[in-house]
């Protein structure tokens, strides 16, 4: 698709989502294709208040205030101005802001926690929760409490209102390190990694994920009691002997296979389920050692929001040897499709495309093809990956034929060629 096409496309597009976030078509792109109009949600949009990463537990980020709009946004103008940290710049943050009753909560990568009072920008507490840097992706409200990881692997339980430290767990305990440990234990890795993601809570338990791939950690997610800091239930990134999934590996590779969920999940109340989605496999760029198709890596998992046991999954990369990991939120949405009313989940991954899939049964909504892909011995590719039904509206690869200026000694080819 040439640019001016593909600019015009973006437009119209832009105004459909616009439309949906707003709950109405009325000012939508006209298409006969188009999922409209749009049917009430299952999770409500946030008001006054916005207590998570991403919003409401369907991660669909939009407010329902109207106060601010087209007509007035340009009026907009700064209220007051705080340097946390005194302004440091020498760590970066990732931090999203979160709000309950006019107090937004954050985290910083120096390990503090705020409150701030949203009016007047005054900081009404500050609690110190280690020394031992991470990023810190978000905080969660629940119980008149604020959940948090930090970079000492710990999770912590924080006064709402006073900031005081209510209960912390450490997690990943130290044998998650011995690549000799005993198998049987589930425990074992090649590298602990640490927590990370913005910390997600639902009737009574708080869900915190892990990182640390690239050290060839085990990856796992996490479900805690609210209330003590016990932990629930732990769902593993690589299955270990007996497990679903524990086939997909070549001998031990699992012990060292990534598949991290560092990025907070959705949930399904009405469902019961949590909605995660798994990184890239270890080593990222090299499956020579690691035959199959690898589960978890590279997967949206729905997993029981009670129990921990898996319901379905869905694999965007069979194993991955470019580092396509799932990069996006789940965003659970309500549909109308073919005159019915569908409730999906949005998945995005780095191969470019969104992969539209049944919230219940994972079932793709708008097709899914496996088709083959070239292969490469070496490197135990897998004969076929998933594609979604459509077309693609840009390219999917880079294209000398077509480039405005192309990049000397960039890799070319397809998808999924094996370079």
């Amino acid at each position: 698709m040439d640019r001016r096409s593909f600019l015009t496309s973006t437009a119209a597009g832009t105004a459909t989502t616009v439309a949906f976030l707003n709950g109405t078509a009325a000012e939508a792109a006209p298409s006969d294709s188009l999922a409209r109009p749009v049917p009430a949600q299952a999770h409500a949009a946030t008001g006054k208040d916005f207590p998570k990463a991403g919003g409401n537990l369907g991660n669909q980020n939009h407010s329902s205030l109207k106060r601010i709009d087209t007509a007035n946004v340009r009026k907009l103008g700064g209220a007051w101005h705080i340097n946390l940290e005194n302004g440091s710049t020498s760590t970066h943050q990732q931090c999203a802001v979160i709000a309950q009753d006019g107090i937004l909560y954050l985290a910083t990568t120096q390990q503090n926690v705020f409150a701030v009072d949203g009016r007047t920008g005054a900081v009404k507490w500050k609690t110190n929760i280690g020394t031992e840097t991470t990023n810190m992706r978000g905080l969660a409200l629940g119980q008149g409490m604020a959940f948090t990881i930090s970079g000492d692997n710990k999770v912590h339980a924080l006064d709402r209102r006073t900031g005081a430290v209510v209960w912390s767990r450490e997690l990943l305990v130290e044998d998650q390190g011995n690549p000799d440990c005993d198998p049987a234990s589930g425990q074992c890795g090649g590298s602990k990694g640490g927590l990370a993601g913005a910390a997600v809570y639902w009737d009574g338990l708080v869900y915190i994920g892990t990182q640390g791939s690239t050290a060839g950690a085990r990856g796992r997610a996490y479900a805690l009691n609210a209330s003590t800091g016990e932990v629930a239930w732990t769902f593993w990134g690589t299955p270990g002997p007996g497990q679903y999934g524990h086939d997909t590996w070549e001998g031990d590779s699992w012990k060292t296979g990534g598949a991290v969920c560092w990025i907070h999940p959705a949930v399904d109340p009405e469902l019961g389920i949590v909605y995660w989605t798994f990184g890239n496999p270890y080593p990222r760029t090299d499956g020579s050692t690691r035959g199959g198709d690898n589960l978890f890596a590279n997967c949206l998992v729905a997993i029981d929001a009670k129990t921990g046991e898996r319901r379905w999954h869905f694999q965007s990369v069979h194993h991955d040897i470019w580092d396509y990991d799932g990069v996006m939120s789940p965003v659970l949405a309500d549909l109308l499709i073919e005159g019915k009313k569908r409730r999906v989940v949005v998945y995005g991954s780095k191969t470019g495309m969104y992969y539209i899939l049944d919230r219940a049964n994972g079932k793709p909504v708008h097709g899914m093809e496996e088709r083959p892909v070239p292969q490469h011995a070496a490197q135990k590719t897998s004969p076929t990956q998933p594609f979604p039904g459509g077309e693609p509206f840009v390219e999917t690869e880079p294209r000398l034929d077509k480039a405005t200026r192309p990049v000397p000694f960039y890799p070319t080819g397809g998808l999924f060629e094996a370079h």
